[in-house]
């Protein structure tokens, strides 16, 4: 128990610099959580195009870094926002790669981590949304410090073996392949995003779901209220940034829940 104590004393929690991405980057790609959306070449494309501030947050252990969380923020109805942004999935808390630790230590880092990331998610923002990757389950650091987590899921299909994976598509979305098939529908590469944002339009019109470019789409979802916050103003950045969407009724796949946050 001594060791673990003196561990959570090495981690601190600091807030990069520009000079400070090829770090990052390096971390990302080790990282078993590292996405193409956790990197600051994805956040320069961000905020670009949406016009958004961007922040790293990483947890070192005597200098090397071994967690932390790329997030999009800005302000809305006087407060201040971290909010999901189209076309990233995932935006949350990222570990560093096991070294052979026991399961147990590995946990007990993961949740010193949180709690530090947490903590300064509260001090600094009212309302705070992101959704982890599918390999992090343990929600017990949320729990404990009073957030609400909703879950949802990924599903991830094998494309070895395309029969195996046909098979395993509903009657409904086969019939619709074969009608693209049939109409003769292709596939290919362009730089236009706005098509893509159309197409999430159309979707989001077809479920009779509000439009919601800033990310509402979630997995597990994670919304802490604020007694000093005006009701109105929480209420109003909720609708706008915090909108639930409906559960599916298929069955998940065993382990592969993930996490949305939100703190408002």
């Amino acid at each position: 128990m001594a060791d673990l104590s003196s561990k959570a004393q090495t981690l601190q929690l600091k807030h990069l610099s520009d000079s400070d991405y090829p770090v990052w980057d390096s971390f990302v790609a080790s990282s078993p959580q590292g996405t193409i959306f956790n990197s600051s070449r994805w956040a320069a494309i961000i905020q670009e195009v949406f016009g958004v501030e961007h922040s790293i947050y990483a947890v070192l252990e005597r200098d090397e870094v071994a967690g932390g969380i790329s997030f999009f923020h800005k302000k809305k109805a006087g407060l201040k926002v971290v909010t999901r942004l189209p076309l990233t999935p995932y935006n949350g808390v990222l570990f560093q790669a096991p070294r052979g630790e026991k399961d147990q230590k590995v946990s007990t880092e993961h949740r010193e981590i949180f709690d530090l990331i947490l903590e300064k998610f509260e001090k600094e923002f009212h309302f705070v949304h992101f959704a982890l990757h599918p390999s992090v389950t343990d929600l017990r650091p949320f729990l404990w410090r009073g957030w609400y987590t909703l879950p949802q899921y990924t599903y991830v299909n094998s494309l070895t073996d395309l029969n195996q994976t046909w098979s395993l598509l509903s009657s409904s979305l086969r019939r619709k392949i074969n009608r693209a098939e049939e109409n003769q529908f292709k596939v290919f590469e362009k730089d236009d995003p706005t098509l893509l944002l159309r197409f999430q339009e159309m979707s989001y019109a077809k479920a009779r779901l509000p439009k919601d470019l800033s990310g509402g789409q979630a997995r597990r979802e994670v919304v802490r209220p604020r007694s000093s916050i005006p009701t109105d103003s929480v209420e109003r950045t909720r609708r706008e940034f915090g909108q639930r969407p409906r559960r599916g009724a298929r069955q998940p796949a065993p382990g592969l829940g993930d996490l949305q946050a939100a703190f408002g």
